[in-house]
């Protein structure tokens, strides 16, 4: 089965610090998705990157001592504190948030901004999950099944985004939490994948290259 990987849209109004499998501290929201991996960068400062390793936050004390996140203009988007159980939390400041606005992604449907040709190779982890990387070996989707069978979606940084389904015509569909319907995927008269938004607009295709590979190719 070819499956070709969206990602997540959605913001949270707390965040939480977590260590992953690997030991790595990581920021995830109120639904345990992870948002960003913290690190240090060149110059020793404590950053949150996202899954394709963009800064998206890095973390200062203010005048007060307060431990906060600042994105790259050096606005205030998080304020550190401690929840009622004792855990490391971040507030979000000034209705920001540290999550993407998907919506510039066209919902976060194509991988990476959806404005340039991507390769994507399809492999199977030990669990039986289908993983979606590109063409630098950066995880853009994975594919699962939940415990009533259904196929699940998440992005590369783990946030679920929805549900794969078929329509009664065939195609391809992706629904939101809410069965808001994401992105709907057919295959034209060549073969190829035509992906749309949740308006109908077409944003691009999938073609299949020499190598068996899944090449996103965007409409402009």
């Amino acid at each position: 089965m070819s499956i070709l990987a969206p990602l997540a849209h959605g913001q949270t109004t707390q965040y939480k610090y977590k260590v992953d499998f690997f030991g790595d501290s990581t920021l995830v929201d109120e639904k345990g998705n992870t948002i960003g991996k913290q690190k240090k960068d060149f110059f020793g400062k404590t950053i949150i990157v996202d899954a394709d390793g963009k800064t998206i936050a890095t973390k200062k004390k203010d005048f007060f001592n307060n431990v906060i996140l600042e994105n790259e203009a050096g606005k205030v988007i998080g304020k550190q504190s401690e929840d009622f159980f004792g855990n490391t939390v971040i507030n979000p400041q000034n209705g920001q948030s540290l999550e993407k606005d998907r919506d510039n992604h066209y919902g976060g449907i194509v991988p990476g901004d959806g404005k340039k040709e991507v390769v994507t190779k399809q492999k199977t982890d030990v669990f039986g999950n289908i993983i979606i990387e590109d063409d630098r070996g950066n995880t853009v989707g994975v594919y699962k099944k939940d415990i009533s069978g259904n196929t699940v979606i998440e992005d590369g940084s783990g946030r679920t985004i929805g549900k794969q389904k078929t329509d009664s015509f065939g195609n391809t569909i992706i629904e939101d939490e809410r069965g808001n319907l994401i992105s709907k995927q057919k295959v034209d008269i060549f073969g190829n994948t035509v992906v749309e938004d949740k308006n109908g607009k077409k944003i691009g295709i999938y073609k299949t290259d020499i190598f068996g590979h899944k090449v996103f190719v965007p409409e402009n």
